[in-house]
């Protein structure tokens, strides 16, 4: 590729300067690519812009801190270890009609849990605060700052620790606590128990009671009858039936749990209306991009009209009518629309829940009805036998069962005597607490560095935070993001204005020329295909420096040995007149008013190789006379005479000139200012920027502070630059 002078663009390029293999044209992903990775460099920067509110946040939150750790009390802590083994009681009690509670309570308060939070209460700590002296009392109830009970892993031992201003009594308030907890356990293992024996006593009177009634009665039955024993066909008979009413109680339960399953699917397949069908598959709405390029068109040609008419002309509500219609028609569109239905999936599983309840009832039913029968069948032949030994069997068994409970009672009664006798508690003590040494909060250097680490997190909080609120952008990357475009180049910041023009200080070397340079070549770059003959400048807002940027850009270019024309299409506040010190008639509009020609209205710059044509008188409606044929024609004819048109534009926020001049040239690149311009405003003029369909070669950078440029080593370059040329010089005079 070559440029209009036939130089190529690594010609153009400054020396040292290293250009990528492929310019990054696709900002748009470029930007969203950089948006969504962590860039620990921004982060950086963002501490090195608010390091003033950092080291003030640092300062203070420090003095607050070591302040607050030198009023600290110092904190002595004491533990003691309690070895919890709980027997199980439980098993002697199970199978007692009547003792279901007790054996709860024995399950519920044997677990580690239980245990913890027994200790832990407010009832058994009170009682052992009274085991201390009355002046230890008095220490604990002041000094008292943490108590904890807590399990340790995998063990039954449970840690109580205490912290408290004086050792001694954090020592003896931990002991007392685990001798209170050994005292509580051992009390209550003996109410339980004597609780137990008393009403086992009185079951086995009651048992004993029936025994010998029951007893008396078979005893006077068998010399009655002289019956002493039953057939062996009679205890079949009974065996048979115990069994058959076992299996049919089983079933039932089974049909009923079946039965509620099928009533449950069946009412949740109800809601579900049969044929329901749900999406398949979905689409984007392809109709909502049209509607959206035609709304954007609109507001271009309704921003365009309110230059010339007012908003109530007939022109404009008809614009305004249209856009009306288009919004209605994007929030009456859906984003997606639905290619393929299908049956409702939720309705398959329930119904194959439905059908294998059903034969499951079936299949019960059919059991259930053949139990039935063969109890009644066993049922009959029992009752057939004769009433003598019916009876006798019948008085049999409630002598053998009530003996049976008898003697389960009194093994009962033995074991609860051995338990209660036995004095034993649910706890141990295995090691007794001793007064600490040293406090636990005692070590300054941990206190310091703590101060020091939370105010340093603080600090770089609040900067992060304040850095997220203030919307102007300060990075090359902000500039990214904001507008979706590349920077093409980074624009330091001149504080003394002889030194912002470049015309001013001519080929001498300055970070102001070698950055223009730099400018010039990637803008080069960013067109292999097509050269960039003519090319719009502007911004989002005014004072960003697109004056500055354009006349600098074309003095650039020209010093390149480019044939330039700088053009000032600002005709609302012309300034390319003021910096280039000419006169700002004739110009532009008494070029397209045909009041003058182009080759009168071209003035020469004190750059060599660049033509400067201003504004020219400022016209009523600016507007209307850039979107003329003529302006059109004389921006043409322009193109053909040079190399390269740079035009200076109006800003794009308010304004439409710049997207109208932007419709008809080549490129058009965006000013962003550095700690000046807003994200909103920046992303706002992009979009503007982008609804021309213009190409938007990138944005340019400017104002932007020397050691963030990366300028602070230039002396270091141009003195490394001159070292070359003094050793060519010898070896040639060699």
């Amino acid at each position: 590729m070559t440029l209009p002078n036939g130089a190529s663009p690594q010609q153009m390029a400054p020396r040292g300067a290293d250009f990528p293999s492929a310019f990054p044209m696709s900002s748009g992903r470029y930007a969203e690519e950089e948006g969504n990775r962590f860039d620990f460099a921004q982060i950086v920067s963002i501490l090195r812009r608010r390091w003033k509110a950092m080291l003030a946040v640092f300062v203070v939150v420090l003095s607050w801190s070591l302040y607050r750790a030198g009023k600290v009390e110092p904190i002595y802590e004491s533990q003691a270890m309690i070895e919890v083994s709980i027997p199980d009681r439980t098993s002697t009690l199970e199978g007692i009609p009547g003792l279901e509670e007790y054996v709860k309570e024995k399950k519920s308060g044997g677990d580690m849990a239980t245990q913890v939070t027994l200790i832990q209460g407010g009832q058994l700590r009170d009682q052992a605060l009274k085991r201390l002296s009355p002046e230890m009392q008095e220490k604990v109830k002041v000094g008292l700052r943490h108590f904890e009970a807590s399990a340790i892993n995998d063990t039954n031992l449970i840690a109580v620790k205490v912290q408290a201003l004086d050792p001694e009594s954090a020592a003896q308030y931990a002991n007392a606590v685990c001798q209170e907890y050994i005292a509580t356990t051992l009390t209550n293992n003996q109410r339980r128990s004597m609780g137990a024996i008393r009403y086992v006593e009185d079951q086995m009177q009651k048992v004993r009671s029936r025994l010998t009634q029951a007893q008396g009665e078979l005893t006077d039955y068998k010399k009655q009858t002289g019956i002493f024993s039953v057939s062996a066909q009679a205890e079949a008979l009974g065996s048979r039936v115990g069994a058959v009413r076992s299996l049919l109680e089983e079933a039932q339960a089974e049909r009923a749990a079946t039965a509620a399953r099928l009533a449950t699917a069946q009412s949740i397949l109800a809601t579900i209306p049969k044929g329901n069908v749900v999406p398949a598959a979905k689409i984007r709405n392809t109709e909502l991009t049209g509607l959206r390029t035609r709304l954007g068109e609109l507001e271009v040609e309704r921003t365009a009209l309110l230059e010339e008419f007012q908003p109530t002309s007939v022109r404009v509500k008809n614009v305004d009518n249209q856009i009306s219609a288009i919004k209605k028609r994007l929030a009456s569109q859906p984003d997606t629309v639905i290619e393929e239905y299908r049956e409702d999936p939720r309705r398959q599983p329930l119904e194959q829940e439905i059908a294998t309840s059903t034969a499951t009832l079936k299949s019960l039913d059919a059991r259930i009805r053949s139990f039935q029968g063969q109890l009644g069948n066993a049922e009959g032949a029992y009752k057939n036998l004769p009433d003598q030994e019916y009876q006798f069997i019948a008085l049999s068994s409630e002598a053998e069962s009530l003996l049976k409970n008898y003697n389960l009672l009194y093994e009962k009664l033995q074991s609860l005597r051995i338990s209660a006798n036995a004095r034993v508690s649910d706890g141990v003590l295995q090691s007794k607490a001793v007064p600490a040494l040293a406090p636990i909060s005692a070590d300054p250097n941990r206190r310091i560095f703590s101060a020091i680490a939370f105010a340093l997190v603080a600090a770089i909080g609040i900067a992060l935070l304040w850095d997220l609120l203030d919307n102007r952008i300060y990075s090359d990357d902000d500039a990214q993001r904001a507008t979706g475009l590349p920077v093409l180049a980074q624009i330091p910041l001149e504080k003394r204005p002889e030194r912002q023009l470049i015309s001013n200080t001519g080929t001498k070397m300055t970070p102001v020329l070698e950055s223009f340079r730099m400018l010039r070549a990637n803008i080069a770059f960013s067109a292999a295909d097509r050269p960039i003959r003519s090319l719009v400048v502007t911004s989002s807002l005014p004072n960003e420096g697109k004056s500055t940027t354009a006349i600098n850009l074309a003095t650039a270019a020209a010093l390149c040995g480019e044939s330039v024309i700088l053009l000032d299409l600002d005709l609302r506040r012309p300034t390319q007149h003021v910096l280039s010190g000419l006169s700002n008639t004739p110009g532009f509009v008494n070029i397209v008013s045909g009041n003058c020609s182009i080759e009168e209205a071209t003035q020469e710059s004190s750059v060599e190789g660049l033509k400067i044509i201003t504004a020219g008188s400022i016209p009523p409606n600016p507007y209307k006379i850039l979107n003329s044929d003529a302006a059109r024609q004389t921006i043409q004819k322009l193109t053909q005479m040079a190399d390269l048109v740079i035009i200076d534009t109006p800003p794009l926020l308010g304004l439409a000139d710049a997207r109208l001049v932007a419709s008809f040239v080549d490129g058009s690149i965006m000013v962003v200012s550095c700690e000046e311009t807003k994200r909103r405003d920046a992303s706002r003029a992009s979009d503007l920027l982008h609804s021309t369909n213009s190409d938007i070669v990138g944005t340019v950078f400017t104002k932007v502070p020397h050691a963030s440029a990366g300028y602070s080593d230039y002396y270091t370059y141009r003195s490394y630059s001159r070292s070359l040329e003094q050793g060519k010089g010898a070896e040639a005079s060699t």
